[in-house]
């Protein structure tokens, strides 16, 4: 199963905490709220763990990279803004494998959920999501939570709905069938094939490949990903495209054939206005009515040919 933290928020909530340093990484305890989320979903059963990052997303990777959860963890890079949690998992759909349940959990969520029997709970209705809810009063304007009647939350919460835990089935209900998995070799060289097509959406100017970034090592790693599963160099582009935006496509680097076969029609155009040109230019200089020579006469004739016998040349 694998667990998505959504930590890419800016906190607002807890300023002045959170001016300087990502809510994600806001102590309680004496641990950060990230440390205590990570190691909750990989006591109920995570083997991998995906967290979003915008704001001061720096500090949250420099953190994960010098504390081990005994899992692969995997970075999803936001653009310009916060996506917000449906964007946000859509923008990481690469990273999330299609063939096992997720579990989505707010960083700023502290509960004492069991979230093994959530997952149990989940496998036994064989439903497509779980949410778990708690009402709480709040602020923002609530909105109906309905559910089959024998769950808890069926009817309308009047003071409102907290929900940061959400248990989604298998994801490949939610996010398409994939392929069949191809060797890691395979699957490098269609990220490579695709990364050679793209352009960098965070490095004006750079293609994919040449950005140094960490939004653009994030892409990388989704693209590998994805080319794990089976995806194929053209597919891998397009999903880019329908993430980014149709600017990110570059110019596809020709194959041979394929050079030969858009070079050949506009040289061949060429070749026939080379000839079309001689022909004009030959008609041009050629004397438009040339006459024949005409013949001599008998007398001048006879001149000529005894001028001739004279000279010696007859």
């Amino acid at each position: 199963m694998d667990g998505f933290i959504l930590a890419a928020g800016r906190g607002t909530r807890l300023r002045p905490l959170t001016d300087r340093v990502p809510k994600a990484l806001v102590e309680v305890g004496g641990r950060p709220l990230l440390a205590h989320v990570a190691t909750r979903l990989v006591a109920a059963g995570v083997d991998r763990l995906v967290v979003n990052l915008h704001h001061l997303g720096e500090q949250i990777e420099a953190y994960l990279a010098t504390h081990e959860f005994g899992v692969p963890v995997f970075l999803s890079w936001e653009g310009e803004r916060p996506l917000e949690t449906g964007g946000a998992l859509r923008h990481a759909a690469g990273l999330l494998r299609r063939d096992a349940p997720f579990l989505l959990h707010n960083v700023d969520v502290l509960t004492d959920l069991p979230l093994r029997e959530l997952w149990e709970a989940q496998r036994r209705e064989d439903a497509l999501a779980t949410v778990a809810v708690m009402e709480r009063p709040t602020r923002r304007r609530p909105g109906p939570m309905r559910s089959r009647p024998r769950r808890a939350g069926a009817r309308a919460a009047a003071a409102g709905v907290a929900a940061g835990v959400v248990l989604f089935g298998l994801a490949r209900r939610a996010l398409g069938q994939p392929p069949a998995p191809v060797p890691p070799a395979v699957a490098e060289q269609e990220a490579r094939a695709a990364m050679g097509r793209l352009k960098s959406p965070y490095c004006p100017g750079l293609m994919l490949t040449a950005c140094p970034t960490p939004q653009a090592d994030a892409l990388r790693d989704s693209l590998r990903a994805l080319a794990a599963q089976g995806y194929r160099a053209d597919a891998l582009v397009e999903w880019t495209v329908r993430r980014h935006g149709a600017a990110v496509r570059a110019w596809p680097r020709p194959r041979g054939w394929e050079l030969v076969a858009w070079l050949a029609p506009p040289a061949l155009g060429l070749a026939g206005v080379a000839v079309l040109l001689g022909w004009w230019r030959r008609r041009r200089l050629a004397p438009a009515d040339a006459a024949p020579p005409a013949a001599l006469d008998p007398v001048d004739r006879a001149r000529l040919e005894a001028a001739l016998r004279d000279e010696g040349w007859a």
